[in-house]
C-alpha cells in the first residue's frame, strides 16, 4: 500500500514544487504580472489534480488550447530557453510520472505502449552526439513529442475501469463523452475569438492579400487543423444522439465551424476536412455519398460553365469575386512567389543534403529549420518543413522514419480492427470518426506540419485514448499484439 499510494504522491508533490519554485525564482522573461498569471495557472491546476486527478488533467487539456497563442512567450532564456508551451509539456510529463508509479501495472498493458517508447527511443538517443547548443533545443522538442504521447496513456488508463475490464462498456459511456467534450468545451474562446475576428476584418495577411483568422492561435493554419478535429467530433455526436434538440445543437455547430474553416484560409485543412467527410460516407453512408457526389458534380459545373461565359462577355469571374474560391484558384498558379505548391518543391529538393549527411540517426529532434536556414538563407520564406515524412527523416533519418512509419501502421490496423469488431453502435461512431481523421491527417502530413501543431496533437491523442482506453481489455484478443 505504501509503495502503491504514498511514493508516487510524493514525488509528484516535489517534482511540482521545484517548478513552483522555478517558476517563482527564476527571472521572467516579460513582465511580472504575467510571472504571477502563470504562477496562479500552475497552482490552480494543481489543486484539481489533486483532489480529482481527472478533472485537473482535462481543465489543463482546456488551458493548453486556450493559451496558445502565447506558447512561444519566453519565461527564461539562460541557462536555457523556456517557453510557455515549454512549460506546460513539462508540466503534464510530471502527471505522466506521476501516474505511471501510481498505476505501472495497468499502464504498462496499454495498447501500443511498446512502439510508442520505441519511437521516443530513437528520438532521445542521437541527443548525445548533437552539439551542445543543439542538445537542448533538440531534447525540448522531444519533451514536446513526448506530452502528447502523455495525454494518450493518461486518458487510455483513465477511461479503462474495472467494469469496462469485465466486458461492460455502457455503464461508462457519459464519462468517455465528457472526455470527448472537453474538446469541444476548448473550441468555444477559440471561435468566439474568430467570429471577432470576421466581424472586425482583421487576421494574418499572407502574400496573395487574404485576410485569415487564427482564434486564439498563434497562426490560421494550427486553428484551421484544429477546427478539423472539432468538425468530426461533432459529427459523431450528431450522428449518436438520438435527441432533436442535441441534434439542432449539433448541427448549428457544425455550420459555424465550417464557416470559421472557410475563414481560415488554409486549403491543407480543408482538404482534410473534404477527406474525412468521402470516407466517413464510403464507409458508412455510401448511397447519400454517391447522391451528395452527383450534386455537387452538376453545381460544379454549372458554376463553371456560368463563370466561363460572363469572363468571356463581360470579362467577369465568379472565382475570382469571392475569397474563397479566389484561394482555391491560387492553387493552380505556378507563381514563384505566391505558389505554395512551387515553394514546397524547391525546400524539400533543398534538404535531401542535410539528410545525406547523417542518413541513419539525422540531425536530431527540433533542427529542421536550423538546417533549412544553412542551406536556403533568411529570405527564402518559412523554414518550416511543410512535410512530417520529410521532417523525420531529416531529424531522426532511417531509423526514425522507420519508427515513425511502424506507429502509424500498427495503429491504423487496430483502429480498423476495433471499428469493424465492434457491436456498439455509438463507440462504432467515435471508431469511424477517428479512423478519418487519422487517414486525413497523415495523409495532409506529407505537405503540412501536422507533427509540429501541439494542440491538434493533443486532442487527437486524447480521442485515440478513450477508444483505445475502453477496449483494451475487452478486445485484447482482437488488438495486434505490440
Amino acid at each position: 500500500m505504501f509503495e502503491s499510494k504514498v511514493i508516487p504522491k510524493f514525488l509528484f508533490l516535489l517534482s511540482f514544487c521545484f517548478l513552483f519554485l522555478f517558476l517563482a525564482i527564476v527571472p521572467f522573461k516579460g513582465n511580472v504580472f504575467a510571472q504571477l498569471g502563470l504562477i496562479i495557472v500552475f497552482f490552480l491546476i494543481f489543486l484539481f489534480i489533486i483532489f480529482n486527478f481527472q478533472t485537473g488533467f482535462l481543465a489543463l487539456v482546456v488551458l493548453r488550447v486556450a493559451l496558445d497563442f502565447f506558447r512561444e512567450r519566453k519565461i527564461i532564456e539562460e541557462p536555457f530557453l523556456l517557453n510557455l508551451g515549454g512549460a506546460l509539456g513539462i508540466f503534464v510529463l510530471i502527471l505522466g510520472l506521476y501516474w505511471f508509479f501510481k498505476k505501472r501495472k495497468e499502464i504498462l498493458k496499454i495498447p501500443h505502449l511498446w512502439v510508442i517508447l520505441l519511437f521516443l527511443i530513437v528520438g532521445l538517443i542521437n541527443i548525445p552526439l548533437l552539439s551542445p547548443l543543439i542538445k537542448m533545443k533538440s531534447f525540448t522538442e522531444w519533451i514536446r513529442i513526448a506530452s502528447f504521447f502523455t495525454v494518450y496513456f493518461l486518458i487510455s488508463n483513465i477511461s479503462a475501469t474495472k467494469k469496462e475490464q469485465l466486458g461492460d462498456i455502457k455503464q461508462n459511456k457519459k464519462k468517455n463523452n465528457i472526455f470527448l467534450k472537453v474538446i469541444l468545451a476548448s473550441a468555444v474562446l477559440p471561435a468566439l475569438a474568430g467570429f471577432w475576428q470576421i466581424f472586425r476584418r482583421i487576421g494574418l495577411e499572407d502574400e496573395a492579400g487574404f485576410i485569415r483568422i487564427y482564434g486564439t492561435f498563434a497562426h490560421p493554419n494550427p486553428f484551421s487543423y484544429f477546427l478539423v478535429v472539432v468538425l468530426i467530433l461533432l459529427i459523431c455526436f450528431f450522428i449518436n444522439t438520438n435527441s432533436k434538440t442535441e441534434k439542432k445543437y449539433y448541427l448549428f455547430s457544425i455550420i459555424l465551424g465550417i464557416t470559421l474553416l472557410i475563414f481560415t484560409y488554409s486549403r491543407g485543412a480543408w482538404a482534410a476536412f473534404l477527406i474525412a467527410l468521402f470516407l466517413f460516407g464510403f464507409l458508412k453512408y455510401r448511397k447519400q455519398l454517391f447522391l451528395g457526389s452527383i450534386i455537387f458534380g452538376l453545381f460544379l459545373f454549372f458554376l463553371l460553365f456560368i463563370n466561363n461565359w460572363l469572363y468571356r462577355n463581360y470579362n467577369f469571374s465568379l472565382l475570382y469575386s469571392f475569397a474563397p474560391t479566389r484561394r482555391l484558384a491560387e492553387t493552380l498558379k505556378w507563381h514563384p512567389y505566391t505558389s505554395s505548391l512551387l515553394w514546397r518543391l524547391e525546400l524539400w529538393e533543398d534538404m535531401k543534403d542535410a539528410f545525406w549527411e547523417r542518413p541513419f540517426f539525422g540531425q536530431g529532434l527540433g533542427t529542421f529549420e536550423e538546417e533549412a536556414l544553412k542551406r536556403r538563407g533568411p529570405y527564402s520564406g518559412s523554414l518550416e518543413a511543410h512535410n512530417d515524412y520529410l521532417r523525420i527523416t531529416v531529424e531522426l533519418g532511417i531509423i526514425g522514419l522507420i519508427s515513425y512509419l511502424l506507429l502509424i501502421l500498427v495503429f491504423l490496423g487496430n483502429i480498423i480492427i476495433l471499428y469493424k469488431k465492434t457491436t456498439d453502435e455509438s463507440f462504432k461512431t467515435f471508431c469511424l470518426g477517428f479512423l478519418t481523421l487519422f487517414i486525413s491527417l497523415f495523409l495532409i502530413s506529407f505537405g503540412e506540419n501536422i507533427l509540429r501543431n501541439t494542440i491538434v496533437q493533443w486532442c487527437f491523442w486524447l480521442w485515440a485514448g478513450v477508444i483505445f482506453g475502453n477496449y483494451q481489455k475487452v478486445n485484447r484478443n482482437l488488438l495486434k499484439d505490440t
